[in-house]
């Protein structure tokens, strides 16, 4: 059986990395996911887990996971959430 993470295959979740910037072109499906794993990394910051660690269970890059541990010290919770369409223009 493949692996699977938040609903995609391994496959699915590599090619993820390579995405549009800012969202452009992701359905609001693909948006939410990437939502999902924001949030789960942060509810990862606040049990003091380190970048590498969360990456490799995310699937994600450690330079991502800095990103969004600066935007979650930043905004809390609220700053790993997607921006809406309107703020991505």
């Amino acid at each position: 059986m493949p692996l699977e993470l938040h609903g995609w295959s391994f496959r699915q979740a590599q090619c993820r990395k390579q995405g549009y910037a800012q969202g452009g072109g992701l359905t609001p499906e693909r948006l939410a996911v990437g939502e999902g794993i924001r949030l789960e990394a942060g509810e990862r910051f606040g049990q003091g887990e380190k970048a590498s660690v969360i990456a490799r269970v995310l699937l994600v890059s450690e330079r991502s996971v800095e990103r969004w541990r600066r935007a979650w010290r930043e905004g809390g919770t609220a700053g790993l959430e997607s921006a809406s369409p309107a703020k991505l223009l």
